[in-house]
């Protein structure tokens, strides 16, 4: 497309795999594009989603954002997580390290006895009845991408060569030419069958296998199915 590599902050765009920060952002020309939002950590790091989705409740209204279930943010949470969980006997909650990745440093708990001592992570009420595909629990993986924040300019594609942009305040447009939500995704499964921890058994004695859908975990099940076949790439342990 014309573009050279530059070797000084005078570019036209910034693609970086990584986060940018504010000194090359001030260094920039007012008509650079790069690559990230700054500040996106307060939606993809698990500590600060949860205090940002907490911040919307009492701006917005709980109504719109019930789809998180109930979150603590350890340690400094320790307190108020101990007594929902004790209000809420027999339910199981999951802990996750506040910014880790592949499935590293999740666990089941029955009981705030099983809290992280010490340790940055999300507690969360854990959804027993999850929906399932054949029995399995999945995760999708969807990409889009986003041209702006505010105002939000993103774009939705219901089917092949017909898309439009959405655009918050400012109605839509056609926009068929360019789609931004990328066509070929991700649906992950875990590689055995779920069962509500809950029913029979403890939290702790969970199969990572049925509750976890991570393919850093599951790839190391005996019970794993590979897909070797791009054109039946709707087979296996991991769909696209």
């Amino acid at each position: 497309h014309g573009y050279l590599p530059s070797p000084t902050a005078d570019a036209d765009l910034v693609w970086s795999s990584g986060h940018v920060g504010p000194e090359t952002l001030l260094s920039l020309p007012r008509h650079a594009k790069v690559n990230h939002f700054p500040r996106s950590g307060v939606i993809t790091r698990k500590d600060l989603l949860v205090r940002t989705i907490a911040m919307l409740r009492a701006r917005c209204g709980r109504a719109a954002y019930e789809y998180l279930p109930l979150s603590f943010v350890l340690p400094a949470d320790a307190a108020a997580c101990t007594a929902a969980m004790g209000r809420d006997g027999g339910a199981t909650w999951i802990a996750k390290p506040i910014a880790s990745s592949q499935g590293r440093g999740i666990s089941l708990l029955g009981s705030s006895a099983k809290l992280p001592v010490g340790e940055d992570c999300v507690v969360s009420r854990y959804v027993a009845r999850p929906l399932l595909i054949d029995g399995y629990k999945f995760d999708l993986r969807l990409y889009v991408a986003v041209s702006s924040f505010e105002p939000l300019r993103a774009c939705a594609s219901s089917r092949r060569g017909a898309a439009k942009e959405e655009r918050s305040g400012g109605g839509t447009r056609p926009a068929a030419e360019s789609r931004y939500v990328f066509e070929e995704g991700l649906c992950r499964f875990s590689t055995a069958r779920y069962s509500d921890p809950a029913d029979g058994g403890s939290a702790a004695d969970a199969d990572v296998f049925a509750h976890l859908t991570n393919y850093s975990i599951n790839k190391r099940s005996s019970h794993f199915v590979p897909n070797a076949d791009a054109a039946d790439d709707g087979f296996g342990s991991k769909w696209s």
